[in-house]
């Protein structure tokens, strides 16, 4: 699964179904990890080596979605980028990393 950058300045993943980390999370009911996804939305913005100092899943996110995200400034906690995933118009995770 490689994430692309959409002309509108949105990352957009496919969660392919043939993925090979399904075959363990979960067995019969696949589920994208929390770690997998962090890990895709941290390299496209290049936060990679940053602190993550939020994570929040609000719905799981399997395979056939397709799911978008892009990187706002906070001012709430200075020099932190909140991240909203979300799969059509509906939120399924955020994320924030301290800069």
């Amino acid at each position: 699964m490689i994430p692309t950058l959409n002309p509108d300045g949105d990352w957009e993943l496919f969660v392919t179904p043939d993925w090979p980390g399904f075959a363990g999370h979960f067995p019969g009911n696949p589920v994208l990890p929390a770690a997998e996804l962090i890990d895709l939305v941290g390299q496209t913005l290049g936060v990679g080596t940053t602190e993550l100092i939020l994570a929040r899943f609000l719905l799981p996110v399997v395979p056939g979605d397709r799911v978008h995200w892009h990187g706002q400034n906070t001012k709430e906690l200075q020099g932190s980028l909140r991240i909203q995933v979300q799969r059509g118009e509906t939120v399924v995770a955020e994320l924030r990393w301290r800069r």
